[in-house]
């Protein structure tokens, strides 16, 4: 039985732009290094609930230590293979406790899962509307013989009772009719036009949880090493609990589902809501999802946002989209297409037919006084303003507001009204995602607070005995599982003459007094003013003052700048043409700089995409652009914060060195000496179910790549995944283990207690979040031909960690992912003629064709970077 510490019966309910980078503090403020002390003001107050855990579970960890023993003495060539087992736990660092947002289930013994297939004709390919067709199968069909059933929406029900199929005349194929209809309809119910479709249904066997009770027990007859758990897990029955767990906020009238295992309670019926602002609200829901951990089931929840469209009149929405009053006055053609893009394919309900719902699409250009129709009930041709005088007795109050379109019909704005529940999937203006953090940041304490007493209520997972859950033998611990943690010591930081500073607790320092260890020689500057700026103070005088500034920096850094050059353009003429024949210009060998400073106006902040297109991949310049408003200013005493900040960027990029670590990790030093050649490489943007495609396409290239460098050249290699898009959150239990914003302390290491099997994974957080819950990242090793431990590479991670080269601080993953992560950002920024950033890259300029928007984007950037950047770290 998985987890039988529970009696079954016992429990009790319950956009990138040009000024990024430079804002950030180096010396000054706390947020890179600044030159701040700072204590505490008092104890903080923590998470710790009166009948919450306070220990492991020490069954899990005897069977971790049991696994463990029994992995070491597996070959060399299972360790050193794909998905290696564990070696071992981590024994580095001070130790301390910690909880983890993870609940451990409980299954009733002896359960028996039976289940069904069903065909659906005609076969319904739209996942909505086969899910609502099982739906309702479920309803009409299988309700009089009162047993649970849950669905995967697809072709599989389960339940934990045999159906009566004879008895409900559903056996031998019988097949019976549902007519489609939506539980919005007005009036409820099917109706004459409702689609029908034939179902049948069929047994196809029953299941036990006694697999997954000993694949998580560890049973070394479920995993082929060599081979990843998502092959060897029963992933039929882990999929069977999702949907269990699933099925409430599913069906449940109070929520809506919004993207995988994600559900929101609705502003209506008392959910959590704030004003984003341009016709959108923040919604607070709950993720969930059941994960197999070392020797229990366990329920990840975690609270999640999402923008929504607001349950608003659509008058009202307009007002907020456009940013103004709406009266009777049309739309401009801008803002017509604009609210049109907004609000195309969004349900609303019409006032006019209590509220019967529609799908609306564009807005039309014409008004209800100018569109007609021919009306059957009046027997004559009306405009839509008399048609809804005369039949609904409605006088508008916009009668010169264009009309929007539903399917054929035309209906005037004011009398529909968005549905509630409909999320927002396009990108959110900046102010939206600043509302958007206010509402959804809050500190660990809050965030514990919120799992435990709203989001089990939510996601129906209070043990109800009513409850779906329950009726399948599923229930919930409603305390948070605490597992053990270390916090691991900071490396120390090295610059040329001497270590920095390092506030571990903060896990930032500064560069006060400090040179990089190898600064870079700028031979030939490069300075690109403007002529003609609308900012008053865009002047030469200023220019000459930065440049002078900037020259200063480089020297107090330990930069070289041997000579200048001022190049201006007009910024009221064609400024994208004179850019792009500046770059021509200065593309050749023997004139092109070795930096290109780039002052850009305000007004000209757009061009950002285009100079670094130009730059990188025309011209091969290296190039820092900055917006003339943020580095002027304090322009009279000198901006070295900013400098400062800009000048880490620069040096990485013209080759030198920022910073290192002293003494690295002494456990690294044998590995290094024997192994000889060493790649370790952390891989960014991987799913758990990709695993084995990075391992059986990249993982070969990388192989052939090393050859293609050197002939002969195989370095072990050790390939880790960096995952980031995760719900794993810890919240501390010592007042001395915390940080002043209630979060666990910079190096806080897991590697036991909610962790794989079988695998080798770890969390690390080995920075401090500036606000809110701080999320780690998790570590899941592919492979390691260099055989470390446990330690040996949480250190090394934790260490590089520390040496990102655009701060003084400690970041959240591994630089080389990080790095990866930058890099794409820039790819990004190439394509962006072609890819409407501004709609989270929805295709522009109607290229609706993937075909086309690929051969577009070889066309721009086919042969890649510019050769003479191809080796430098350009895109920082």
């Amino acid at each position: 039985m998985i987890n039988s510490a529970m009696s079954f019966r016992g429990a009790r309910g319950n956009s990138r732009g040009p000024s990024r980078g430079p804002s950030r503090g180096t010396f000054g403020g706390p947020g890179r290094g600044g030159f701040q002390g700072g204590g505490r003001s008092g104890p903080v107050q923590l998470y710790n609930p009166r009948d919450g855990a306070t220990q492991p579970d020490n069954r899990v960890t005897e069977l971790e230590d049991r696994l463990v023993a029994g992995f070491r003495q597996l070959p060399p060539e299972v360790h050193q293979g794909n998905f290696p087992p564990r070696r071992g736990f981590g024994t580095t660092g001070e130790k301390t406790l910690v909880r983890a947002n993870y609940f451990p289930l409980e299954l009733k013994p002896g359960t028996v899962f039976y289940r069904y297939q069903i065909r659906i004709s005609p076969d319904e390919k739209k996942k909505k509307e086969r899910r609502r067709i099982v739906d309702l199968y479920i309803k009409e069909a299988l309700t009089r013989c009162n047993v649970a059933v849950v669905t995967d929406g697809g072709e599989n029900l389960y339940t934990v009772e045999e159906l009566p199929l004879a008895d409900l005349k559903l056996a031998d194929g019988q097949e019976f009719t549902v007519k489609l209809w939506w539980e919005d309809d007005v009036p409820a119910g099917p109706h004459e036009r409702s689609k029908q479709f034939l179902v049948k249904i069929r047994s196809n066997g029953s299941m036990t949880a006694a697999k997954l009770d000993e694949f998580i027990k560890g049973q070394s007859r479920h995993r082929e090493h060599g081979e990843d758990q998502e092959k060897a897990m029963p992933t039929e029955l882990l999929q069977l609990f999702n949907i269990i767990l699933n099925r409430e906020p599913e069906v449940n009238m109070r929520t809506i589902g919004a993207g995988k295992n994600k559900f929101f309670e609705l502003p209506s019926k008392g959910g959590a809501s704030a004003n984003l602002g341009g016709g959108l609200e923040a919604v607070q829901g709950f993720y969930k999802s059941v994960r197999p951990c070392t020797g229990r089931l366990m329920c990840n929840i975690n609270p999640v946002a999402a923008a929504f469209y607001s349950g608003i009149p659509l008058v009202d929405i307009m007002g907020q989209f456009l940013g103004r009053g709406i009266n009777d006055a049309p739309l401009s053609e801008n803002e017509r297409k604009r609210f049109s893009t907004f609000i195309g394919k969004l349900k609303v309900t019409m006032r006019h037919l209590q509220d019967k719902p529609t799908f609306v699409g564009k807005m039309s250009h014409k008004n209800s006084q100018e569109h007609t129709f021919h009306c059957d009930e009046l027997g004559r041709e009306v405009s839509v303003k008399e048609y809804f005088r005369a039949k609904y007795r409605m006088g508008l109050r916009f009668p010169n507001l264009q009309l929007i379109q539903a399917g054929r019909s035309f209906l005037p704005v004011e009398v529909c009204s968005i549905a509630e529940g409909q999320p927002f999937r396009n990108r959110l203006s900046e102010t939206q995602v600043s509302n958007m953090i206010g509402f959804a940041c809050r500190d660990p304490t809050a965030n514990a607070q919120l799992i435990v007493n709203s989001g089990l209520k939510v996601l129906n997972l209070e043990n109800d005995r009513s409850s779906i859950p329950w009726k399948f033998g599923v229930k919930i611990d409603p305390r948070m599982v605490v597992v053990p943690a270390r916090i691991l010591p900071a490396p120390t930081i090295q610059y040329q003459q001497r270590a920095a500073d390092l506030d571990t607790g903060k896990g930032q320092w500064n560069l006060k007094a400090q040179k990089f260890v190898r600064g870079a020689t700028i031979n030939r500057l490069l300075v690109l003013a403007f002529s003609h700026s609308r900012e008053r103070a865009y002047i030469p005088n200023n220019i000459d003052t930065l440049i002078a500034q900037f020259k200063e920096s480089c020297q107090e850094l330990g930069m070289k700048v041997s000579s200048h050059k001022i190049d201006v353009i007009n910024a009221a003429q064609n400024v994208l043409g004179q850019l792009e024949n500046v770059f021509r210009k200065y593309s050749g060998s023997d004139s092109k700089p070795s930096l290109m400073l780039c002052i850009l106006p305000d007004e000209l902040k757009s061009t950002f995409n285009q100079i670094k297109y130009y730059a990188d991949v025309k011209a091969g310049i290296t190039t820092v652009v900055m917006l003339f408003s943020k580095v002027s200013r304090g322009i009279e005493r000198g901006n070295k914060q900013y400098w400062a900040n800009l000048l880490m960027k620069i040096n990485m990029r013209l080759g030198g060195i920022n910073h290192t670590l002293k003494n690295p990790n002494e456990a690294l030093k044998p590995l290094f000496s024997s192994n000889g050649a060493m790649l370790i490489i952390y891989r960014d943007g991987v799913s758990e179910g990709e695993f084995g495609r990075v391992l059986g396409i990249e993982f070969p290239k990388i192989v052939h790549a090393c050859d293609q460098f050197e002939a002969g050249y195989r370095p072990k290699i050790t390939l880790i995944v960096v995952g980031k898009r995760h719900h794993t959150r810890f919240y501390p239990m010592e007042a001395d283990k915390a940080d002043e914003n209630k979060n666990c302390l910079p190096g806080t290491v897991v590697d036991r207690g909610i962790t794989s099997t079988y695998d080798w994974d770890f969390f690390l957080q080995a920075h401090k979040g500036l606000q809110g819950t701080t999320k780690p990242a998790h570590y899941y090793v592919l492979r390691d031909e260099n055989g470390f431990n446990a330690d040996s590479l949480q250190r090394v991670t934790m260490n590089l960690c520390h040496l990102f080269a655009r701060c003084t601080k400690a970041v959240s993953i591994c630089p080389p992912a990080k790095f990866a992560d930058v890099a794409c950002d820039r790819g990004r920024v190439y394509l962006s003629n072609i890819m409407d950033m501004s709609s989270g890259g929805s295709v522009s300029s109607g290229a609706d064709d993937p075909q086309d928007v690929e051969r577009k984007a070889r066309e721009r950037w086919g042969n890649g970077i510019h050769q003479d950047l191809r080796h430098t770290m350009f895109y920082l």
